[in-house]
């Protein structure tokens, strides 16, 4: 039994390991991901942001609302579109902003907060290698340490009350006979 506990501990150590030490790398390429998403956004918005600077000093939003308050068909479409173009902008400059913030911001942005659309795309793109520079081994590493140790815990504990249930059954029926 002790063996079957001993390979399961290692199991779980190094399969943990193993996976987390996929993260940075997929925090990577979220990143550049985000970066490449954000450069394509400001190319698509270009072209109108000229038309802001030229008749509406630079204002996105007053150049949408021109283009909504028109009584062509067309050129309300229009608005909208550059108004999707814009906030679509707006929400990926944030968000690689936050990305850039520091390696806890890249982390939160990449796992816990990401943009919807690029996670997909990351996700579907995403191979899994074994990338052994130092973070993604310590990274990895602690993971799979800290994993191992809390369901170490778990169990230890969880065997603790068996006992102590047991102890106390005992008690209870010695007490009644």
């Amino acid at each position: 039994m002790k063996t079957l506990l001993s390979c399961a501990r290692l199991f779980v150590l190094l399969g943990t390991a193993l996976l987390a030490v996929q993260v940075p790398f997929y925090v990577g390429q979220y990143g550049e991901a985000l970066a490449a998403h954000y450069a394509e956004s400001q190319r698509s918005l270009g072209q109108f942001q000229d038309e802001a600077d030229r008749f509406f000093d630079g204002s996105i939003a007053e150049l949408v609302s021109h283009y909504r308050d028109s009584d062509d068909e067309v050129f309300q479409a229009g608005g909208e579109s550059i108004q999707a173009i814009y906030h679509r902008n707006l929400v990926l400059e944030r968000s690689l902003a936050r990305y850039r913030a520091g390696p806890v911001s890249a982390y939160t942005q990449a796992l816990v907060r990401p943009v919807p659309e690029i996670k997909r795309a990351v996700l579907s793109d995403y191979s899994y290698v074994i990338r052994l520079d130092p973070g993604a081994i310590v990274f990895g590493l602690g993971v799979g340490v800290a994993l191992t140790l809390v369901l170490e815990l778990l169990a230890r504990g969880g065997m603790l009350l068996v006992r102590s249930a047991r102890r106390r059954r005992r008690a209870v029926s010695r007490g009644r006979a």
